[in-house]
Formats: C-alpha cells, sequence, structure tokens
C-alpha cells in the first residue's frame, strides 16, 4: 500500500541498530570466507564453508547471521556478508522453508 502524500516518515527508533546492507560485491574473497571459523554459537569452531556444507539447515543459519545477528567482529561481518552474496537465494530459501 503507498503511503500517501505529505506525510511525514515514522520515526524509526531502531534504525541506529540495524545493521547496512550488504555491499553490492563482497570486500573479502570467497575462499576465504569460507575459511573463517565461527566464534559463538551453533557452529561454534567450525568454518562459514562447513556451514554451508549443510544445506538448508547451514544455509538458513547463514540467513540467520546475515539479517539478525549483531556481529562485532569486523572479518567475521565480511565474511557473512561474502558467503551469503554468493548463495543469498540458497539462504533465503532455506529461511522461508524454516
Amino acid at each position: 500500500m503507498p503511503k500517501p502524500e505529505g506525510r511525514p516518515p515514522i520515526n524509526d527508533p531502531y534504525a541506529d541498530q540495524r545493521k547496512p546492507e550488504a555491499p553490492e560485491q563482497p570486500d573479502m574473497d570467497l575462499d576465504e570466507a569460507y575459511d573463517v571459523e565461527m566464534p559463538f554459537g551453533k557452529y561454534a569452531g567450525h568454518t562459514l564453508g562447513e556451514i554451508v556444507d549443510k544445506e538448508r539447515e547451514g544455509l538458513s543459519y547463514i540467513w540467520w547471521l546475515k539479517n539478525e545477528a549483531q556481529i562485532r567482529s569486523d572479518k567475521l561481518d565480511r565474511a557473512i556478508n561474502c558467503v551469503y552474496h554468493h548463495h543469498s537465494d540458497e539462504c533465503d530459501d532455506a529461511q522461508g522453508a524454516r
């Protein structure tokens, strides 16, 4: 539904907490991103490549990392963006099937 003309935008109190969109082209090589190890969570100690190899469950986790998790490591965030960029359709499909 289109927004009525002349109406001011809604103030989003969480705008400063949202992660910026991933860059169009990742700034990390995919092989390098696959080698980055998860330091926390369900897949702690596994590389992003190993997580992707878990098919639907792993792709759903990559989607979650990209869209919901608060990643504090710049290297891990860049790696997640790279992997997500490469597998975005598969990740979106996996998340939708949950």
